[in-house]
């Protein structure tokens, strides 16, 4: 079955949409493909998958126009080594890891919020030293993408995990779900 659709306002299935197979079977193998959205101002469909580093274009329609693989961008890059290593034990092999935490449109710009690990905060035997602290804002044109920059979230000089953001006119605010607090920051 596909993995993306769309339904209207009361949850009503119009259409499915998306490719099934993944990109790196090595990775989250067990379970279904998950995606985030996004309506484009030219009127495209992103999708943007939450658990592998591809973003896929489609059209209102649901075909398949293009994907976009953002494994070489640091520091995706390194989470994507981490989550191999990983699931190659026993106990790795049955976890769900996301890449992506959160996505955003805004004019030209996507903004997709990264899961990112570090080793130096990894306590054996707890599920510690992965963050949501980065965004990779990109720049969206047809169906081409320009990585722009990372944008490092640190508050009080560490990496947090942030659950969700938005881009407002002032910069960007994002809620941390570990100190269940909103912080702003300037862009």
């Amino acid at each position: 079955e596909f993995p993306a659709y769309i339904s209207d306002l009361n949850g009503k299935l119009i259409k499915r949409f998306g490719k099934t197979e993944r990109y790196f079977p090595a990775i989250n193998s067990r379970h279904h493909r998950r995606f985030f959205l996004e309506m484009t101002t030219d009127e495209k469909i992103l999708a943007v998958c939450s658990d592998e580093p591809v973003i896929e274009w489609y059209d209102l329609e649901g075909n398949f126009l293009k994907d976009y693989c953002l494994i070489d961008i640091q520091p995706i890059k390194d989470y994507f080594q981490y989550v191999e290593k990983m699931q190659r034990s026993d106990e790795g092999k049955r976890l769900h890891c996301m890449f992506i935490a959160e996505s955003l449109v805004q004019n030209s710009r996507l903004y997709l919020l990264l899961v990112s690990f570090d080793e130096s905060q990894y306590e054996e035997g707890k599920r510690t030293g992965r963050f949501c602290s980065d965004i990779l804002e990109l720049e969206i044109e047809d169906v081409e993408i320009n990585p722009v920059r990372i944008i490092s979230l640190m508050y009080e000089n560490s990496k947090t995990f942030y659950y969700a953001f938005t881009i407002v006119e002032e910069g960007l605010i994002g809620y941390d779900i570990i100190r269940n607090e909103i912080h702003e920051y300037e862009l």
